[in-house]
């Protein structure tokens, strides 16, 4: 059985979330998406939830430029987040052929 997060918790995450997406998708290339969910460590999954930051390739950190670092966990209503990069490579949004625009 998967693990679920509580709405408490849920909602921490959202605000992290919603900080890290004004901060770097559309600014920094190399991210594809920022979500919730839980930390992977050595290709497995945890129980310990975290914010998602999809990239297009993960680096060291010594090969990124400082102000496109992504921090490692995020402080919120005093309880630090962890926050897990994930290389997911480059993702293309498309639409079906004769679907209508929303």
């Amino acid at each position: 059985m998967s693990p679920s997060i509580d709405p408490e918790t849920a909602a921490a995450l959202e605000r992290v979330r919603d900080r890290l997406i004004d901060r770097y998708l559309g600014t920094d290339p190399n991210v594809t998406g920022v979500g919730i969910g839980f930390r992977t460590r050595g290709g497995e999954r945890t129980d310990e939830p975290a914010v998602v930051v999809g990239v297009v390739e993960k680096l060291p950190a010594g090969h990124v430029p400082r102000g496109r670092l992504l921090p490692r966990a995020v402080q919120d209503g005093g309880t630090e987040w962890a926050v897990d990069v994930v290389q997911t490579g480059r993702i293309l949004l498309t639409r079906t052929p004769g679907a209508a625009a929303r």
